[in-house]
Formats: C-alpha cells, sequence, structure tokens
C-alpha cells in the first residue's frame, strides 16, 4: 500500500492541489498574471491576504514571500512568523460539490483533519474557514483554469 497521503489520493482518482500556509487568510484574488507559475496555485487561484501567525498583529505580505509562502506552504522555512509549534501547510482535496477534504501538517506530517461541506464551518477558526471557501469558490467556479 502506498504510503503518502498524496499517492493514495491520486491512486484513487482524487484531485490533489498542493497546500497552504495555514496563518494566511485569503481576502481576495490575484490576477493570474501575478501567478508565476502555470500550474494551478493550492487554494484554487493565487490569493492576497493577511497573514494571522500573530494574532494581535495582522501583516499583509507581498511579493515573494505572498507567492512563495502564503500561497504555496511549509512557510515556516520562509518566514519568521510562523510559530514553532504552529501547523505550517495546509492541504484541500475537492471531493465533489460543495465537499472539500482537509489537511493540517507540521512539518510534512498530519496534525488534523477534517470534510468541509458547503455553508459549514470546518471548527478549527476564521482562517481555515476562508481558505475552504476561497478554494471551494475557485474549483467550482465555470471555466476554473
Amino acid at each position: 500500500m502506498p504510503s503518502s497521503i498524496a499517492t493514495r489520493l491520486a491512486l484513487a482518482g482524487v484531485h490533489w492541489d498542493g497546500l497552504a500556509c495555514p496563518c494566511f487568510e485569503p481576502t481576495a484574488r490575484l490576477p493570474w498574471s501575478a501567478w508565476p507559475g502555470k500550474f494551478r496555485p493550492p487554494l484554487g487561484a493565487p490569493r492576497e491576504g493577511i497573514c494571522r501567525a500573530d494574532a494581535t498583529r495582522p501583516y499583509r505580505p507581498a511579493g515573494q514571500l505572498l507567492v512563495a509562502g502564503c500561497n504555496m506552504g511549509y512557510a515556516r522555512d520562509r518566514c519568521e512568523r510562523v510559530p514553532a509549534d504552529a501547523p505550517d501547510a495546509a492541504r484541500f482535496v475537492y471531493a465533489g460539490p460543495g465537499i472539500v477534504r482537509w489537511v493540517l501538517e507540521a512539518d510534512h506530517r498530519p496534525v488534523a483533519h477534517g470534510v468541509s461541506e458547503q455553508g459549514s464551518s470546518a471548527g478549527r477558526g476564521t482562517v481555515l474557514d476562508s481558505q475552504l471557501n476561497a478554494y471551494r469558490s475557485a474549483i467550482e467556479e465555470p471555466g476554473a483554469r
């Protein structure tokens, strides 16, 4: 049996889009011209937003940090704001209309997971709920890239 979650999902025919920093609260879509790669960003579309790593000091990242850290996950290596004991990546899987499976990771290992249905809260706070909604809307919109 394959050992990684991504491998098992791929063999099962589930679309796996990557990860984002779990401290990143997406607030708006960026134009596709702002995205440097030809692949789909983990939140389904390029996003700008607010870093919530320190709840008392929200921060609006920009430039390379926004693209390579916030939008792409495993941000602890790219950003000093991510707490050492916090998850550093959030993965999302589209599981059908309105349904998204999610996994929070720390150091490449799962620490929490769940299923979110449209209109429900993941119960993990506003950042994860914002990411789930952003991912779901980007995947389900007509003509999504």
